[in-house]
């Protein structure tokens, strides 16, 4: 969910938080999760690098849409 969240490959967002790029996940009972402000920093420290400084409201709108898309999944999933 993570991943999806920040609109990166699972695989792409485990390198990313290997490398220390992105925040380590918390333990919530079973679960590992991330947090949201932790990884919206740090996407804010990547969209600089890569927008050359130009960290728009679109990009956190975008990630915005994509918490709630992963909220919702994760309600689905946790309801099966």
């Amino acid at each position: 969910m993570a991943a999806y969240y920040c609109g990166l490959s699972p695989n792409t967002f485990d390198d990313r938080v290997k490398a220390g790029q992105f925040p380590q996940p918390h333990q919530d009972g079973r679960r590992m999760v991330w947090d949201l402000r932790e990884l919206d920093k740090a996407l804010d420290g990547d969209a600089v690098h890569h927008l050359d400084g130009m960290a728009s409201a679109e990009s956190q709108s975008q990630r915005d849409i994509a918490a709630a898309e992963a909220m919702a999944l994760a309600a689905i999933q946790q309801s099966r």
